[in-house]
């Protein structure tokens, strides 16, 4: 496997990733039917904004992985700019009817509008942020670590003046965070979230997970 940057034709690959592993690493079907408006809601700000900051994992020709991130501290404004209209897609859809035979679609807008806002953990100021999602069947080799290293490698120049790197996980009983403390991260915020309700077992929280880059 190789990690390299970002390829313009890469960008479908990385969508149907993001899709695909949603919910701790399992589709997101089950909670929002509309694969693409989802995924452009994830990526969209990272492969439109800032391109230079992802990177691929590759194994023998097929995209298996990727992870995303920003230098930018103000970053969530962008994301939201961005996220607006894809957002107005789903509830257009919604509202037309569109997605009738999929009634999981109405409960993720009413979530997103309703319990969004007070489910979030807080991030940490003057900092970088990654995300990362891998393919099932290359899990467990290791990838996690690398690719934040070759994260730290890629930003280097960015990452200049800024405190932290930080990341959301999804935190119940059936995830272990250990592999992130064995990457350096800690805890920095989390909170209960309802979004997984009927999807995942236990207490769900979303977590903001950091790590110190001085």
């Amino acid at each position: 496997m190789t990690v390299r940057k970002l390829r313009k034709q890469d960008q479908w690959e990385l969508m149907q990733i993001c899709a695909d592993t949603a919910i701790v690493g399992k589709p997101i079907d089950p909670l929002f039917s509309d694969r693409e408006l989802f995924a452009e809601l994830m990526l969209g700000y990272y492969l439109n904004d800032e391109p230079k900051h992802t990177l691929v994992v590759e194994e023998e020709g097929d995209v298996v992985g990727y992870l995303t991130g920003s230098t930018n501290p103000r970053a969530q404004w962008g994301i939201i700019k961005s996220g607006a209209p894809v957002v107005w897609d789903m509830t257009d859809k919604l509202v037309s009817g569109e997605y009738a035979e999929s009634p999981q679609n109405r409960q993720f807008l009413k979530w997103l509008f309703t319990r969004m806002p007070l489910e979030m953990p807080k991030h940490p100021k003057n900092s970088a942020h990654a995300h990362f999602n891998l393919m099932e069947r290359v899990r467990g080799r290791g990838l996690g670590p690398l690719l934040i290293s070759s994260a730290l490698d890629l930003f280097r120049e960015d990452l200049q003046g800024l405190d932290y790197l930080y990341g959301e996980v999804i935190a119940h009983p059936g995830k272990s965070l250990s592999e992130f403390e064995r990457m350096g991260f800690e805890i920095y915020d989390k909170k209960r979230t309802t979004l997984y309700e009927g999807h995942l077992q236990g207490p769900v929280h979303l977590a903001c997970i950091v790590k110190p880059l001085k």
